[in-house]
């Protein structure tokens, strides 16, 4: 039996799967990405073949465990025991939402994904703000196109040039490679910019110092207003205010900051600077996760910008595809308060740990805080104060170690 599915975990690929199920054994699935998908074109990632595996995992979490707080010991309990503890719980703060906080990331997506957002935000719990992964991006992304979205990626057929700036096209984002690689046989030359060097076959490979990819796209903006190759300046926002302070920059500077050569520098600069051949950037995900990292990667869209390598076929700055950016939740919105307090992610362990009134009850889901957020010894001993801490998740890990209530879920091609 063949069946379609798609995939739920938190990734822009948002693959269609193809699995079988032998009439034979039922018991025994075939994962492969869709060969007839217009965008993955059968290229996928390990971890939908994988996914027959992961469902029967000896180790997954299959039902509700309570631990008791004198043994330390864990208890497996019924469904209605878990819930009614949970919602016991919940109630008896419901005239103190400030005491709960919701920690709900995106290890899984899908429309009931978003259900206990719908809960908590219509308690008008404590959440979380911020995100350790490509948040920085996004911000950036809007303030200089006003929304997060890219050419087709089938567009880079007609690129003349891509230009990946840290996307490790060979391992973390697989669906893209396909696009690329047709590309390049039409004729496009790939140059990669990575602290790791080549990680993709390209035709060219810069190295540059960890997260100081603004200091090259600033480099290279100085090299093409110098030559005066920079066409869309006229129409450009706070261009006299930017150049002003571009012009205070020293070019060895840059260069010295971001361990870039000045003839590299220079094979940049002709790249975008030759207006009769279509240059698509690509950004990676992780430039952004350093200090200052939205403006690493608001300054490669300026530097795209500027140069007049977009809008138009074969150009433009591809930074991401939001994997939720097409599920209708709107049937299942709920009136919803405004957050009783934020907590930074980022500095989650020593803010919970000087709240005031105290945190008494965190749930978690689709995230494992202590191991992502980045202080982990702060954010494990904030979390095993707590009162009373519920943990969403199909696997043992480092903050599902710190709960008193495991709650078992559902995982994709379960959903």
């Amino acid at each position: 039996m063949l069946n379609y599915a798609i995939c739920t975990r938190d990734c822009p690929g948002t693959c269609s799967l193809l699995v079988e199920l032998p009439d034979s054994d039922p018991a025994v699935a075939r994962v492969r990405v869709n060969p007839e998908h217009p965008f993955l074109r059968g290229a996928g990632c390990a971890r939908a073949s994988g996914l027959p595996r992961l469902l029967s995992d000896p180790s997954r979490i299959t039902h509700p465990l309570l631990r008791r707080k004198k043994s330390g010991t864990r208890q497996r309990v019924s469904w209605d025991t878990a819930l009614e503890l949970t919602a016991k719980r919940i109630q008896g703060l419901r005239d103190r939402p400030e005491a709960i906080l919701h920690l709900r990331g995106h290890g899984f997506r899908g429309i009931l994904a978003d259900a206990s957002e719908a809960l908590f935000g219509h308690l008008g719990t404590s959440a979380k703000r911020g995100s350790m992964c490509n948040a920085a991006g996004l911000a950036a992304t809007r303030a200089d196109f006003g929304a997060v979205t890219h050419n087709d990626p089938r567009d880079l057929v007609n690129a003349a040039h891509i230009v990946n700036w840290g996307r490790d096209l060979g391992r973390s984002f697989a669906r893209m490679a396909p696009h690329v690689t047709a590309a390049r046989k039409a004729g496009a030359v790939l140059t990669t910019i990575s602290p790791g060097g080549e990680q993709h076959t390209s035709d060219e490979t810069l190295r540059i110092r960890p997260g100081s990819d603004r200091f090259l796209a600033l480099a290279v903006l100085k090299l093409l207003s110098e030559r005066g190759r920079l066409p869309e300046i006229e129409r450009a926002a706070n261009w006299p205010a930017f150049a002003a302070r571009l012009n205070t920059l020293a070019l060895v500077d840059l260069l010295d900051a971001c361990n870039v050569g000045v003839v590299q520098a220079e094979r940049l600069a002709d790249i975008y600077g030759d207006a009769t051949a279509p240059v698509s950037t690509l950004v990676g995900w992780g430039l952004q996760r350093y200090a200052q990292g939205g403006e690493n990667v608001r300054c490669i869209d300026a530097l795209a910008a500027l140069s007049g390598q977009m809008g138009h076929s074969g150009a433009g700055v591809y930074y991401c595809v939001l994997s939720g950016r097409n599920l209708g939740t709107g049937f299942a919105a709920v009136p919803r308060q405004a957050p009783a307090r934020l907590f930074d992610i980022w500095d989650l362990g020593t803010q919970l740990n000087a709240a005031d009134p105290r945190v008494e009850l965190v749930w978690i889901d689709g995230m494992n805080p202590v191991n992502q957020a980045p202080d982990s010894r702060a954010t494990a001993r904030a979390l095993e104060a707590i009162r009373f801490v519920v943990a969403v998740d199909a696997f043992f890990n480092d903050s599902v170690e710190r709960a008193d209530l495991i709650l078992p879920c559902k995982l994709p091609g379960e959903r």
